[in-house]
């Protein structure tokens, strides 16, 4: 992500959210992580790893405190890990999540409300892109203009 897509999250509450301490994005390493402690007072309990590149995962349990959790959303290609050394020396847990791992019956309905009462503004991490402007959602993204492009086929 570019380094003005960190700026994006604060007003949606991503650093004071009660399920995530802390956000990891894949360009912002040595600012995120260097403040992690002071930000979380001595680590995160939560973390939410969404980038899938193998050094940012390694990150974002280095920034846990002990007996942290790191969520993994994003498809990371094969890497080694100490499991002595970052997961089990202090108690963290690493899980991986797929689709959500929610029970879309009662966490959509909750993200309407979360939208209906102004907590969940998700219209403002999304753009929307014609196929025929691709390229430039792809950029856009890459910029940090775009937090979720999301790219229409057809009218």
């Amino acid at each position: 992500m570019n380094a003005s897509s960190y700026l994006l999250p604060v007003p949606f509450g991503i650093f004071d959210t009660p399920r995530y301490s802390l956000y990891f994005y894949y360009n912002n390493l040595c600012l995120l992580f260097s403040l992690a402690s002071q930000i979380t007072n001595g680590g995160a309990h939560y973390g939410l790893e969404t980038t899938g590149v193998p050094v940012v995962v390694r990150q974002g349990l280095r920034a846990l405190r002990p007996l942290g959790q790191l969520a993994i959303v994003g498809v990371t290609p094969e890497m080694n890990i100490n499991v002595h050394e970052e997961i089990m020396a202090e108690g963290k847990t690493m899980v991986g999540v797929i689709e959500g791992d929610a029970v879309p019956q009662l966490f959509i309905p909750e993200l309407v409300e979360y939208y209906k009462n102004g907590m969940f503004p998700f219209d403002k991490l999304v753009k929307f892109y014609d196929f025929n402007e691709l390229n430039e959602a792809f950029e856009d993204s890459k910029k940090g203009l775009a937090i979720k492009p999301i790219v229409k086929i057809g009218k």
